[in-house]
């Protein structure tokens, strides 16, 4: 393990779930999505808005640890945007090349 990180290389490997998330966005209209299609996709919906929350943040957070660990690229992967007019609301998106980077991964 690197010490300063919170990826071990025995970690480097993208869960299922997490690959079902980067696709999604990827395959997504401008290759974004709002925080309900995630939820649904993670099957969230109905769950408390904390629950929801944390296991996208969670999620997320792995998803561009695990990328910038495997292609030493410190910007994320998967960034997010606040909605403008509700600040609660988020889009995700992706850059296209970055993707191209890692599809053989996911």
């Amino acid at each position: 393990c690197d010490w300063s990180s919170d990826v071990c290389s025995s970690d480097l490997k993208f869960e299922d779930h997490e690959k079902e998330v980067v696709k999604l966005i990827y395959e997504a209209p401008d290759h974004s999505v709002n925080l309900y299609e995630v939820d649904y996709h993670l099957g969230s919906v109905g769950k408390s808005l904390d629950s929801q929350s944390k296991r996208r943040s969670t999620l997320m957070r792995s998803i561009n640890e695990k990328y910038s660990a495997i292609t030493g690229d410190n910007h994320a992967l998967i960034a997010t945007k606040r909605v403008r007019g509700d600040r609660r609301m988020f889009h995700y998106f992706l850059d296209p090349k970055k993707y191209e980077e890692i599809k053989h991964l996911v």
